[in-house]
């Protein structure tokens, strides 16, 4: 795959699903772990009105795996294109550490962007209530296994567990760009955002 020179930015594209996965996903893990406070709540007081911004507590749970599937395949369709097209980065120069430690954090973070809505579907699949799994209302996803309450409590560690991780890998994700462009003043983050000036060109 040949790496394309430091001043050229990523794929229009490519940016555009960049950032709208990426603020997709932060509000989903936040968007969870408030449906799972509520659904707590509404366990522990009986009142199963409650609402998580301004949404019922049902209507949110499918509104919440509706999105999971519809960005597992925007994660698929992104990387696919990216293999497909043989997009790759700017190349920078930067130390060969250094590119090793982004592309093993690239590497975990598509799995942990994949396995979040796998782990989703397993754990609506074997919640004992047998709830649907309806996309947007209009198709309803099959399920591939049935309710076990031993496999719900293991499949809810792994996706709560899963989006804790996924929210501290990017947050270190989101760092290590900042550091690329004001400690190293390269062109790293300014390839993913145009919006910013490369301080390679002002060197």
């Amino acid at each position: 795959m040949t790496r394309r020179p430091a001043n050229d930015n990523w794929p229009v594209w490519l940016i555009a699903l960049h950032w709208g996965i990426a603020f997709a996903l932060v509000v989903m893990v936040g968007a969870g772990l408030l449906m799972v406070a509520a659904e707590e709540h509404a366990a522990a007081t009986g009142d199963y009105t409650v609402k998580v911004l301004g949404v019922p507590l049902y209507q949110a749970y499918q509104l919440h795996k509706s999105i999971g599937i519809t960005l597992f395949a925007l994660i698929l369709m992104r990387l696919g294109l990216r293999i497909a097209l043989r997009v790759s980065g700017p190349d920078h120069d930067h130390p060969l550490p250094i590119q090793l430690a982004a592309g093993a954090a690239q590497v975990v973070l598509y799995v942990l962007m994949l396995s979040m809505p796998i782990t989703g579907w397993l754990l609506a699949a074997s919640s004992p209530l047998g709830l649907p799994t309806l996309w947007f209302g209009l198709v309803n996803i099959p399920h591939p296994v049935g309710p076990s309450a031993e496999r719900e409590a293991v499949l809810a560690t792994l996706h709560r567990l899963g989006g804790y991780a996924l929210l501290g890998l990017a947050g270190l994700h989101a760092l290590a760009a900042l550091k690329h462009h004001l400690l190293d003043r390269d062109g790293t983050l300014h390839a993913m955002l145009p919006i910013l000036p490369n301080p390679e060109t002002r060197q």
